[in-house]
């Protein structure tokens, strides 16, 4: 018996470790930019694309840019210690209706909120 798959959307948190790397808050955006463009082109191979922004500032407000704030005592200068960066990725993917049509012919019922 064959059945058609009806392609569904994927979706995943893919996080970049940072290292805990200290910089300036002059230096962050070009470093995170330059790294979430290159994981964008790595994770593009596989059928991943951006499933929301990905500019530095609205990650940062969506709470997906971790990273602790330093003062220095001697000169006022802040300094930001980043720890990772999350961004939202999606592809069509077929493999939740292939599983859905093998439950189906097993007799298995799933209920999905």
């Amino acid at each position: 018996m064959m059945m058609s798959t009806r392609p569904s959307m994927e979706r995943k948190d893919d996080t970049i470790r940072l290292g805990e790397r200290e910089m300036g808050l002059e230096a962050i955006e070009t470093y995170l930019t330059l790294l979430i463009s290159e994981r964008l082109r790595r994770l593009a191979v596989e059928g991943w694309e951006a499933d929301g922004a990905t500019d530095v500032g609205s990650l940062q407000r969506q709470g997906r840019l971790v990273w602790h704030e330093h003062e220095s005592l001697w000169s006022g200068k802040r300094t930001y210690t980043l720890t990772s960066v999350s961004i939202r990725v999606k592809r069509i993917s077929t493999a939740g209706r292939r599983r859905e049509i093998r439950d189906e012919e097993a007799g298995i019922s799933r209920v999905h909120a």
